[in-house]
């Protein structure tokens, strides 16, 4: 993963696309790409590189939270959506 911060010096002031799978790697903290979408999520922040996606890609990263959302209405009795 060291391969990341140079590609990243790169791109400084560049827009760049950022898919469903950096946000899924990083919320999930996982251990294999969790060291590789950090510091893209990081640039982004510090303002290094602007980060760019679309709506299916948050659309996607939200099936997770909205699942276990529905457990936890389960025994919780709260809603990630209302329904009407």
């Amino acid at each position: 993963m060291g391969q990341v911060i140079p590609v990243l010096q790169a791109m400084c002031g560049q827009r760049v696309y950022l898919d469903t799978n950096v946000f899924i790697y990083f919320l999930d903290g996982n251990l294999q790409f969790f060291p590789a979408a950090e510091p893209v999520l990081r640039a982004i922040s510090n303002r290094e590189i602007i980060g760019v996606t679309g709506e299916i890609a948050v659309a996607e990263t939200m099936v997770g939270p909205y699942h276990k959302m529905e457990y936890e209405d389960d025994h919780h009795n709260t809603r990630f959506f209302p329904v009407k």
